[in-house]
């Protein structure tokens, strides 16, 4: 069975914060690690704003296009272009 488009979504998400996780640690000259009390906690409550970011995005496409509920390509949209918005500016709106 393949894996469900929420579930892409929320690997992006993951692999986008180990890489950010890196590169504190090579800048600051840190060793964090995941694991940590801390760091679980801070990634834990970036990806619950993520997925209400995501959720939020996902019913306004929905919405846009007049459907009744929120389908697949609803969250592939939202979900393509949080990680983007994401990726490049570090930070969720």
């Amino acid at each position: 069975m393949a894996p469900s488009i929420q579930t892409d979504i929320i690997n992006r998400h993951r692999r986008i914060l180990r890489h950010r996780l890196k590169k504190i640690n090579v800048e600051n000259n840190t060793s964090y690690r995941l694991g940590q009390k801390n760091i679980d906690l801070l990634f834990y409550l970036n990806y619950i704003k993520f997925v209400k970011e995501l959720a939020t995005k996902a019913k306004q496409i929905a919405e846009i296009e007049g459907s009744s509920e929120i389908m697949p390509q609803h969250w592939k949209e939202s979900g393509a272009e949080l990680l983007d918005t994401f990726e490049r500016e570090n930070e969720l709106k």
